[in-house]
């Protein structure tokens, strides 16, 4: 992660390393030391996606979500009493691990009508080109109202960047002991990243220099971690590695090229590999290359799936598209403006009970919302920004 005014031109970013990878992990007994090193360290995992049908401008102005799925050890939840997995294998210390995540997803306002359904950017449609040859179009790669993970929330791009800064601010003194709180001290956090070069260019767009944030937080991208690059020989995508991983589940899989959802998936696929139990688990997923059984998705909350399907805008025959037509969905909830903005520390919108506190943190399958929360969107401004953002 770039350093704060370390380089002074976009030119200079583009040619710039990334984030570096984590701690080199060759074997079963590094990846022991490696697990030992991070068992208090908080592990956030980000995710930035872009309306594909620009081409001008900042990469920080193409944004249109941001994801964030956060694991902190001193938050860890016993499983309780005669709960299990349904997935066969899967150890105790994993589904402590999944059940202490925290997620949030932020959808740009300024690209809040953009998505699958409505981009209507020509390269989407079937066409021919001036040679006569048939050219099958390209998917629109976003899925903004597809979060599974956690209730989805539209700001504005600058209240955006400034909810992240505070988040990962707040971060850094999450938690402290007594000792820690007294000595000025704060936590070790490490942001994930999966080829981590557009997050790289936005965090330096955006102004966010992580010295300036805290005194122990670094970057680090998964997709160059030693582990990943030997299993696939380089550098693989984040759907092959994760699914090789298991943590994709079982059908219906997680849905991907959601900023969130590949966010928890990022950092699932981590600690799906602490969790690892066994060298002969560790050599058969590494060296013999067979995938690990895929998990059980069982325990996130369905109704958050429902609540950011039914704020996707309406197709209407001006924003219709001629291909990818839409499924069964459906658009309840139209014609009103999301307002409330995501607390730092809870889920997305989740109420805080009688022994909670605004500092409480909420995992994400435990986040009822209170039907008077759940608002819809306008669509005034959609066609605007659409004309605008060149679709």
């Amino acid at each position: 992660m770039y350093p704060s005014g370390e380089y002074s031109s976009d030119d200079e970013v583009s040619k710039a390393v990334t984030s570096p990878a984590p701690p080199v992990v060759l074997s079963f007994q590094g990846l022991f030391s490696f697990k030992d090193g991070v068992k208090d360290t908080i592990l956030c995992s980000i995710d930035f996606e872009q309306v594909d049908h620009v081409r001008q401008g900042t990469d920080l102005a193409r944004m249109s979500e941001i994801g964030v799925a956060i694991y902190d050890p001193r938050l860890v939840r016993s499983t309780p009493p005669g709960e299990t997995s349904t997935t066969p294998n899967l150890n105790e210390t994993f589904i402590q691990l999944v059940r202490s995540m925290i997620a949030y997803h932020i959808i740009i306002g300024e690209w809040q009508g953009m998505t699958e359904n409505t981009c209507r950017a020509f390269w989407h449609k079937d066409r021919t080109n001036r040679s006569g040859m048939f050219m099958r179009g390209k998917a629109h790669t976003a899925r903004p109202y597809h979060c599974q993970f956690a209730r989805s929330t539209i700001m504005k791009r600058d209240e955006a960047i400034e909810w992240l800064k505070k988040l990962l601010k707040s971060l850094t003194t999450q938690i402290l002991t007594a000792e820690e709180s007294e000595k000025g001290e704060e936590r070790e956090v490490r942001l994930l990243f999966w080829n981590s070069l557009l997050e790289d260019k936005i965090f330096h767009e955006a102004g966010i220099g992580l010295p300036e944030v805290g005194k122990n937080i670094q970057g680090w991208d998964l997709q160059s971690w030693m582990p990943f690059r030997c299993r696939f020989r380089g550098q693989a995508g984040g759907e092959k590695a994760f699914r090789s991983l298991g943590v994709l589940g079982t059908a219906p899989d997680t849905v991907l090229h959601n900023a969130t959802n590949d966010a928890t998936s990022q950092l699932l696929g981590l600690l799906r590999l602490l969790a690892t139990s066994s060298e002969d688990e560790w050599e058969t997923w590494l060296t013999q290359k067979v995938d690990l059984p895929p998990i059980a998705l069982d325990w996130i909350d369905k109704s958050i799936y429902e609540h950011n399907i039914n704020m996707s805008p309406e197709v209407t025959s001006r924003n219709r598209k001629s291909r990818q037509p839409r499924s069964n969905y459906g658009n309840r909830v139209q014609n009103q403006q999301l307002r409330r903005q995501p607390s730092l520390n809870n889920s997305m919108n989740a109420p805080i009970t009688d022994n909670e506190t605004d500092a409480t943190p909420r995992p994400i399958m435990d986040s009822p919302v209170d039907e008077n929360e759940a608002h819809g969107q306008k669509e005034t401004e959609n066609k605007n920004q659409q004309e605008s953002g060149g679709s």
